[in-house]
């Protein structure tokens, strides 16, 4: 008797907690103006995201094309022979230096 009496009291405990957790997320998206603009906001900051990778991508391709030779250099853009060298031997380097 104690165990379905357990078992019980478990479920309901599961249950009030259920309706708690969806009270504070009704809640919370009522302050917030819902789910569509809670989803809205997460989708432009992924895509703010993705821009800023593929800023990064361009910016290191051009990077890496300039110091292999494999384009002609913009003007007034231009490797010295040290930053080449130093840009070959650690490619990653770059990175820590600018932040």
């Amino acid at each position: 008797m104690s165990r379905k009496l357990l078992v019980l009291a478990t479920g309901a405990l599961v249950g009030v907690g259920a309706v708690y957790a969806y009270r504070l997320l009704a809640d919370r998206y009522s302050t917030e103006g819902g789910p569509p603009d809670v989803l809205a906001a997460a989708l432009a900051e992924a895509g703010a995201v993705v821009a800023d990778i593929r800023a990064g991508m361009t910016e290191r391709e051009e990077q890496l094309r300039l110091a292999l030779g494999l384009d002609s250099p913009p003007s007034g853009t231009r490797l010295d022979p040290q930053a080449t060298r130093d840009l070959l031997d650690d490619p990653a380097g770059w990175r820590a230096r600018q932040g």
